[in-house]
């Protein structure tokens, strides 16, 4: 076979890959819809359909969040009836979480139908249907990774990306962890005479590098309007962060190319804010700062300081939310 003739085919493979997992994606929209759950909501009940009971601390693991926020989320799964939490029998003092039939009968209203189109065996269970679809979902991402654009950059995000945090890192890495996901936001610059000008956004967190650390990519104003004037000019940056045992805390470093700006911070958490501490280009104390942090939304906030940290000014803020469908 030709390399002109492989170039076609990965090309064209690669258009009815992105198909697929548009199609996929709005199959899951639709069903975060009917279940009045949220994206990541949703996600915990496929993975509840997978097995039998779970623990907190698993689903946690699997979906890159907090226990807080794992807690939070039950919260509301139980609420609806979706989850039923128990005392694990063979340890009664670890809680474990099962999906409820509840759940499986709603689930099955949205998913059922594509099952018995795609399947002959029509009376297999939902549970071994969502099992596939999950597993079919995983390796369908994977292949859209591999057949976009270069292939030297498909081999570079393949080898950049991971699929969770390395188990021995993942209490401590949970602090950005809990992030991982895609949200939407408004960025409110602040200028020294008071102006003010708000810009919406976009920003995308995921593990990298083998599971040792968290990647975001953030663009402001978002793709969708790239094409359309607005004020002020936008970046595309990229802050990649990682857990230094040495020192207790982060590191993370922000590239913006279109700004020319490079920062490097120290991050840890204070109370109940995370707070990455670093200098701007003229030497001043800066500090980035995400605070009010619930498993859906966050403020975010960057401040500087122009006398060595007796009195801090706000530069941006940002009001962040989970992007669900």
């Amino acid at each position: 076979m030709s390399s002109k003739i492989l170039e076609e085919l990965r090309h064209d493979l690669g258009h009815e890959v992105q198909a697929h997992q548009a199609a996929v994606d709005a199959v899951d929209a639709a069903a975060a819809r009917y279940l009045q759950v949220n994206r990541t909501d949703l996600r915990c009940l496929e993975i509840l359909y997978q097995g039998e009971a779970v623990l907190p601390s698993q689903l946690a693991a699997k979906l890159g969040l907090t226990t807080g926020s794992v807690t939070a989320m039950l919260d509301r799964l139980e609420r609806l009836g979706y989850v039923r939490r128990s005392a694990d029998p063979s340890d009664r003092r670890k809680v474990v979480v099962r999906i409820t039939p509840k759940a499986a009968r709603r689930a099955t209203k949205i998913y059922g139908p594509i099952a018995q189109a795609t399947r002959p065996r029509n009376s297999e269970s939902f549970l071994t249907f969502s099992a596939e679809a999950v597993s079919c979902r995983s390796a369908m991402s994977h292949e859209s990774a591999s057949f976009s654009t270069h292939p030297g950059t498909q081999a570079m995000i393949a080898a950049l990306q991971s699929p969770g945090p390395r188990p021995e890192l993942a209490e401590h890495l949970q602090l950005f962890g809990q992030f991982v996901g895609s949200w939407d936001l408004d960025r409110t610059s602040y200028a020294p005479d008071g102006r003010t000008a708000t810009v919406p956004g976009e920003w995308h967190f995921g593990w990298v590098l083998d599971g040792r650390a968290v990647q975001d990519v953030w663009i402001c104003p978002p793709r969708g309007l790239r094409d359309e004037p607005i004020t002020p000019p936008g970046e595309w940056g990229s802050v990649i962060r990682f857990y230094d045992a040495r020192i207790d805390a982060w590191r993370a470093t922000w590239a913006g190319p279109a700004s020319g700006a490079m920062y490097s911070f120290i991050a840890s958490q204070e109370g109940d804010e995370i707070v990455l501490r670093g200098h701007d280009e003229d030497g001043n104390p800066m500090r980035w700062i995400f605070s009010d942090i619930s498993a859906d939304a966050f403020r975010w906030r960057s401040e500087v300081s122009a006398d060595g940290g007796a009195t801090w000014r706000r530069t941006i803020e940002m009001r962040v939310r989970r992007r669900f469908a």
